[in-house]
């Protein structure tokens, strides 16, 4: 028995035009429409990462549509900071930070903004001035750790110079850290009610409190 011969579907065929619409001019206008412009100033970069240093800007509730601009692309300004202008997603949410590199654009900051770019011309000021902070063991401990340090803010935040995020302290070795301002938290992963928070808005110190360093007993 022959098989019946099997047609090809019929080619595609564009709608016809509607008539009184302008071809191409209302999308064109509608792909203006979503974009906006964003300012970025840029101050306090310390010099030695000004070669690697960039500001990122990412889609906050995905992480997408990342566009990474290094600061050495951009002119100084007479105070020694940054300025720049990027074209962004009107009406979707999003981060911009400044990060020591790409590869620490999303976690490992040295300072972020979250803004809503819903008009043109928003302006996003980022700070990238460090500071030393030493961490300090109780009268009395011996070790205390690891500890987690993290941004309160953000607890998928990663300290640039700890690629675990882990704090160990032994009595008689200095622990220093460089951070931004704002605030942190440290965190025993084993016991999470331990926790200290502090805050950074210059050179300090900070001494843990007794909870954070247990006696050995407290381990077993």
């Amino acid at each position: 028995m022959a098989l019946a011969a099997i047609e090809a579907p019929a080619a595609p065929q564009r709608l016809p035009v509607v008539p009184g619409i302008e071809q191409g001019a209302a999308s064109a206008r509608d792909d203006e429409a979503l974009r906006a412009s964003l300012s970025v100033v840029v101050a306090s970069v310390p010099n030695a990462l000004l070669p690697s240093a960039g500001v990122a800007v990412f889609h906050t509730r995905t992480g997408g549509d990342l566009q990474w601009l290094p600061l050495a692309s951009v002119t100084p300004t007479a105070d020694g900071g940054r300025a720049m202008q990027l074209e962004v997603d009107a009406g979707e949410p999003l981060t911009v930070t400044l990060a020591a590199d790409l590869t620490r654009a999303r976690h490992g900051y040295l300072a972020r903004r979250d803004v809503d770019a819903t008009a043109a011309e928003a302006t996003v000021t980022l700070d990238g001035a460090l500071y030393p902070v030493q961490l300090e063991l109780p009268p009395g401990a011996e070790r205390a750790g690891p500890l987690l340090l993290q941004r309160t803010g953000d607890r998928q935040w990663l300290p640039r110079e700890l690629s675990s995020g882990a704090v160990t302290l032994r009595r008689g070795a200095t622990f220093v850290v460089e951070l931004a301002a704002d605030e942190y938290e440290l965190l025993d992963p084993l016991a999470p009610s331990r926790a200290q928070r502090f805050r950074v808005e210059g050179p300090t110190s900070v001494t843990l409190r007794e909870a954070l360093a247990p006696a050995g007993a407290d381990r077993r």
